[in-house]
């Protein structure tokens, strides 16, 4: 995954390497996804970036 900053966080990005582990059930409507969790590896940049932004 790749994520880039804006406002005050332009310039900034995170990178994120890894893995998914899905689980999926069988519905009357189809597939569905039941469980996703990721396994990330490796992580580049300013995790700060994820978090939401600041009120003004």
């Amino acid at each position: 995954m790749h994520h880039v900053g804006a406002g005050p966080m332009e310039g900034s990005f995170f990178e994120c390497l890894g893995e998914y582990d899905d689980a999926w059930v069988r519905t009357a409507a189809g597939w569905r996804l039941s469980r996703r969790t990721f396994d990330m590896r490796i992580q580049l940049g300013d995790f700060a970036l994820l978090r939401p932004a600041e009120a003004d």
